[in-house]
């Protein structure tokens, strides 16, 4: 639930920004405050589901929205206009949760549990 409430404070951030630069930082913070608040301890295949989730949110929000709204809109990925800032934005979006995992599997593993 952290996960996706996170997604959505980016998602809508990251709609009202136009450049490219600031859409990646805006990820980047919101994902860094995601792993250091939301999931303390969260390993690194944790860190990139939460990626995918999030990509596979804004590809859902991008059709949906270009659907209700008529004609393309393109403010979560970039715009096809400019191919090399939408990948970089695509691999923002998996990636920004994996820059701040703490924990490797398995140093997971062997952690005691938390009481």
């Amino acid at each position: 639930m952290r996960a996706v409430l996170s997604w959505i404070a980016a998602a809508f951030l990251v709609a009202l920004v136009p450049y490219a630069a600031a859409k990646i930082a805006i990820v980047v913070v919101v994902a860094g405050a995601y792993m250091m608040f939301g999931a303390r301890h969260a390993t690194i295949h944790h860190a990139l589901a939460v990626g995918a989730t999030w990509l596979v949110l804004a590809v859902i929000v991008e059709v949906a929205a270009s659907t209700h709204i008529h004609h393309a809109w393109f403010a979560l990925l970039g715009t096809p206009a400019h191919p090399a800032i939408r990948v970089v934005l695509l691999v923002t979006w998996v990636a920004a949760p994996a820059l701040f995992a703490r924990e490797s599997a398995v140093d997971a593993a062997h952690r005691p549990a938390d009481r």
